[in-house]
């Protein structure tokens, strides 16, 4: 009984390790990033952990196009007195 018991809950365990991997990865695809040899990232998650490739998308900057036009938008505007830092 105890050892159904440890097999359901290892395949369980394995279940959740597997599909948090596919999470990240959706995640850094929704980053704009193609993650076409993501098998990398798959075998990281599968041997070290499935936080480890949550770090590296985390720490992915965002790669979509619509950031990078909304921030040209306003990088492009000019900047007024009340915007600037105040001096030291």
């Amino acid at each position: 009984m105890l050892a159904l018991f440890l097999i359901i809950v290892s395949a369980l365990v394995l279940t959740a390790w597997l599909l948090s991997i596919d999470m990240f990865i959706n995640a850094g695809k929704a980053k704009g990033y193609s993650m076409a040899n993501s098998g990398k990232l798959w075998f990281i998650g599968i041997i070290a952990t499935p936080l480890v490739v949550g770090l590296y998308v985390a720490a992915l900057p965002d790669n979509r196009k619509i950031v990078f036009e909304q921030g040209s938008s306003q990088s492009s505007r000019s900047t007024s007195d009340d915007d600037a830092l105040p001096e030291v």
